[in-house]
């Protein structure tokens, strides 16, 4: 399997896990368990995850749009 189809895989996993069922669990732990580099992918991929969801609420909110009197 190539780097970019493990890294796919991981970015798969990650959001699969977010709703997860307990087979969606044991099937994550066997994925793991097959290859060390599927926990090397996983780990990268939930970190830049984790770094976008920083990034994204650094955002400032949108000012609340004030209405305008047409008087």
């Amino acid at each position: 399997m190539t780097d970019v189809a493990t890294r796919e895989e991981a970015i798969g996993w990650t959001i699969r896990l977010r709703s997860a069922a307990p087979a969606d669990w044991e099937a994550f732990t066997s994925w793991l368990e097959a290859d060390p580099a599927h926990a090397a992918a996983y780990d990268m991929v939930t970190l830049a995850d984790a770094e976008m969801v920083d990034a994204v609420s650094a955002i400032p909110a949108a000012p609340e749009p004030v209405a305008v009197s047409t008087d």
